[in-house]
């Protein structure tokens, strides 16, 4: 088999056009990133965080609160927000690269069922997807929840009630839905000590955006080198 300018050609005889002559190298089709099959988990994920803000929006509007109330956008919130995101992500990245512990579970459903889903996504796609989280999640579960049990039953089971509520909306493993629940512990504290909902929107749609694009972007040990916990 010989080349001729870029093309295999069959032993044996002279090179003759259109005698078994291929390309060596075809060029490879375009990819549709719309034919990808994390693409329409992106619509539907911003769909669903969509539609928490709006039935949180009207469970405040039932409740007589007005949204725009908990809005107070302040240098202090914003930056009280941003500086709470940081511990979280210390937190997550610590549990990424931890290979044996208790938080095992939630990396392997990390790993193996989430960064596939989302390794096709550009990194404005996971920024719109954790400001709609982080913004329609804190309205429902801060916000409308949250808030009104703590008008009728104290503040402490408020945020208990909100926090366990969130737990469980993450359920997807036991431990996962702890450490979510834990986490909104944090959020709804969050949105005590300011009085307001930025705090901690901008808390959880900084930290996802960084947890989610770390998780998509960086290599991480093979899943089989991950040890489980004993049953």
């Amino acid at each position: 088999m010989r080349r001729a300018g870029g093309y295999r050609v069959s032993p044996g005889g002279p090179f003759r056009y259109g005698a078994d002559v291929r390309p060596t190298n075809p060029p490879p089709e375009p990819l549709d990133a719309t034919l990808l099959p994390g693409q329409p988990w992106f619509w539907f994920g911003c769909a669903v965080q969509a539609g928490l803000g709006v039935v949180g929006a009207g469970l405040l509007w039932l409740q007589g609160r007005p949204l725009d109330a908990l809005f107070q956008v302040d240098a202090r919130g914003v930056g009280l927000g941003v500086a709470a995101a940081l511990p979280m992500f210390l937190f997550f990245h610590r549990l990424m690269t931890t290979p044996r512990g208790v938080f095992v579970p939630v990396r392997r459903f990390l790993e193996s069922t989430l960064r596939p889903v989302m390794r096709a996504w550009s990194g404005s796609q996971i920024a719109c997807l954790a400001v709609l989280a982080g913004v329609g999640e804190e309205i429902l579960f801060r916000g409308a929840i949250q808030g009104w049990v703590s008008e009728r039953a104290g503040e402490a089971a408020g945020l208990l009630l909100a926090s366990a509520l969130f737990g469980l909306a993450h359920s997807v493993n036991r431990v996962y839905a702890i450490t979510a629940g834990v986490m909104g512990i944090y959020l709804g504290l969050l949105a005590q000590v300011t009085g307001s909902l930025v705090a901690p929107m901008v808390t959880h749609a900084l930290y996802d955006f960084l947890a989610l694009l770390w998780l998509v972007r960086t290599g991480h040990p093979r899943l089989a080198d991950i040890a489980m916990p004993p049953e």
